[in-house]
């Protein structure tokens, strides 16, 4: 076997001959070209000298015969001059091409005398052919002797380069069969180097592939096992020789963090996760952890009995407040049954025993046990109730809640849709239906239950809630829209689409909240002041409306800091000219701390107010002319309430 000296000198001579090759190759290519680029611009020099003679033929035998077909064809030699001269712009260098614009100049001028010539020749002027032609011939002799010049030159210069070409073939040809040799005997010593190089690094490979395999079932934020991780652990299940009562998976699920995230930031909510996560490692001594979710933990525990891994899941939820600045855990623990096989199993009973914990009041600890099935909460309980809910095939039962002007009167109604016993709220179904994806399938047949019982000649404005994940699909959202205004009869600018402030907005959603808008629909966020999303939405998000989250407005009586957020949002919205609705409208006080703000800020004309002591959720008023008796025409109230 040859040393690696050998190896490196011979695929340094290997190279150099594939360098010498390729030169060689590369040299060829560019004398072809370099000739090619010659023989092109010499035939064209050709052509245009071809039709400038052509022309002169043409002229002189006009002069004699009067034969009609030569002044067309004349014409057709002049346009050839021109057309042979243009295509060989692209060729020429800068000073052909000043001597090419020269001789279009010449040929524009001698086609335009030409022409007269014809009508004098016509005309028997003998004295005017003699004139024209003195004008014009030194023109003509200028482009004559430019073609004939370029072609002499191109001509010879291409008679050497064709004479160079043909002697750089031969030399390839004799020397081919030295290259040919030396290149495989470089190929031959590549092949030994490439073989070396091969085993060298398939064995780093393999290590970067474990370390890769390693890190992609890791989180890395808790550095825990991810979701993925977590299906590999499902999938294999009982192992062979484990006790199935000795196998057992917990459910992790941190209490309230979705506020928690919202109120203090994201940065606050990635140390708590980070936190839970040394806690898991820590408390859970027999157990394999993962991070399946935002919130949500599991805990894989084999080679255990029940008591001790309850005993563990205990003093893990007990130093939860310790280690995580307050916050409690809520966890749901199911033991391996050998009639169901997997780990899979193990999933949806540990599922409804956690929100067995959280319907307890949260804070606890609760192991499976089948009576639990009948009255949970679970996930897997709450889809099988949405499953039920999108296969009916009734319109759902929708009723309206009115929106009133400052002035007393009706501006508009917020449709809300109702799911019966199923779920105890439409956010409770929306949570699902956003956990399983489904989400643009609930909100399509929840607009199209409004479109089927929205009384006919509606004509007021109208409000329609929508999740962003619907939006960030935006061929399903914008046909929704559309399919609703085209059954309703409502104008584009009736209808208004809510869009949660709590919720994220994807770039994607954005677009389509644009493309709607470009369509006439208007677009309000909903719940303005109530998560930590606002400002964001507010400054990305095109939009025709803010609705301020009821719970704040109350706060404002007392709360100096909720009195300046919504001052800031009325601000916002004034600046953007922005319609205002306050919702949770509840009292007397509520209305008359309103009219103060809408008069502060001069907004009377883009206010209006929603909430019980307005008006209950059920059908639309029978007579939409009657202003609400608590409502007086804000020109009629004391607007000077102090604040």
């Amino acid at each position: 076997m040859l040393g690696r000296f050998a190896w490196v000198s011979l695929l340094v001579v290997g190279i150099g001959f594939t360098a010498l090759g390729l030169f060689s190759v590369d040299s060829t290519l560019r004398v072809t070209a370099a000739t090619r680029r010659l023989v092109t611009i010499s035939d064209g020099w050709k052509r245009v000298r071809f039709w400038i003679i052509e022309e002169e033929t043409r002229e002189r035998k006009y002069v004699i015969e009067r034969a009609h077909v030569d002044r067309p064809y004349h014409r057709v030699a002049v346009d050839s001059v021109a057309k042979s001269a243009r295509d060989l712009e692209p060729f020429s260098t800068p000073a052909d091409v000043k001597t090419i614009e020269r001789l279009l100049a010449d040929n524009a001028a001698y086609g335009a005398a030409m022409r007269q010539m014809f009508d004098a020749v016509d005309a028997h002027d003998v004295r005017r052919i003699a004139a024209i032609h003195r004008a014009v011939d030194p023109a003509y002799d200028r482009m004559e002797h430019a073609a004939h010049d370029a072609e002499a030159r191109y001509g010879h210069a291409a008679y050497l380069a064709l004479a160079s070409l043909e002697r750089t073939e031969f030399n390839i040809a004799r020397a081919f069969p030295i290259l040919a040799v030396l290149g495989l005997l470089a190929l031959g010593t590549s092949i030994l180097v490439i073989r070396e190089y091969r085993r060298r690094s398939d064995a780093i490979v393999r290590l970067q592939v474990e370390a890769l395999e390693a890190a992609a079932l890791d989180d890395a934020l808790t550095r825990l096992g991810n979701h993925r991780a977590f299906r590999a652990a499902l999938a294999v299940g009982k192992r062979p020789g484990d006790d199935p009562a000795l196998v057992h998976l917990a459910l992790v699920d941190i209490d309230h963090f979705k506020k928690v995230n919202d109120r203090y930031g994201h940065i606050y909510g990635d140390n708590i996760l980070r936190s839970v996560g040394e806690l898991l490692r820590e408390a859970a001594r027999h157990a394999t952890a993962y991070r399946i979710g935002g919130d949500e933990f599991a805990l894989v525990f084999r080679g255990v009995g029940g008591a001790e891994s309850f005993a563990e899941l205990e003093g893990l939820r007990a130093r939860a407040p310790e280690h995580l600045n307050g916050q409690t855990l809520s966890i749901g623990v199911a033991t391996f049954d050998v009639r169901e096989p997997d780990l899979a199993a193990i999933h949806e009973r540990a599922d409804v025993a956690l929100y067995e914990a959280k319907h307890r009041g949260r804070n606890n600890v609760v192991r499976f046990e089948s009576a639990l099935v009948a009255s949970s909460s679970s996930l897997y309980v709450r889809r099988l109730a949405l499953e039920r809910v999108l296969a009916q095939t009734s319109p759902y039962r929708v009723v309206f809640q009115p929106i009133w002007r400052l002035d007393g009167r009706i501006d508009g109604y917020e449709a809300l849709t109702r799911f019966g016993h199923e779920f105890a709220s439409p956010l409770d179904a929306f949570d699902v239906a956003e956990r399983l994806d489904r989400t643009p399938e609930l909100d399509r047949r929840c607009i199209d239950s409004v479109a089927a019982q929205l009384p006919k000649r509606f004509a007021q404005r109208l409000f329609l809630n929508v999740s962003a994940t619907t939006l960030a699909h935006e061929s399903v959202a914008i046909a929704c829209f559309e399919r609703f205004a085209r059954i309703t009869g409502l104008a584009p600018h009736r209808i208004t689409i809510e869009l949660s402030e709590q919720t994220r907005v994807s770039p994607s959603a954005i677009t389509c909240i644009a493309n709607l808008r470009s369509r006439g629909f208007r677009i309000a966020l909903d719940d303005t002041g109530s998560g930590n999303a606002g400002m964001a939405i507010l400054s990305t998000v095109p939009l025709d409306a803010i609705k301020v989250d009821g719970p704040l407005l109350a706060a404002a009586e007392t709360d100096k800091r909720a009195y300046a957020v919504v001052s800031g949002i009325l601000v916002v919205a004034d600046h953007l000219g922005y319609q205002v609705v306050i919702e949770g409208i509840e009292t007397a006080a509520h209305i008359a701390r309103c009219y103060a703000f809408a008069s502060r800020h001069d907004m009377a004309d883009r206010f209006a107010l929603q909430g019980y002591a307005l008006g209950l959720p059920g059908a639309m008023l029978p007579d939409e002319s009657v202003r609400h008796p608590l409502l007086a025409p804000f020109s009629e109230r004391n607007a000077s309430v102090a604040i």
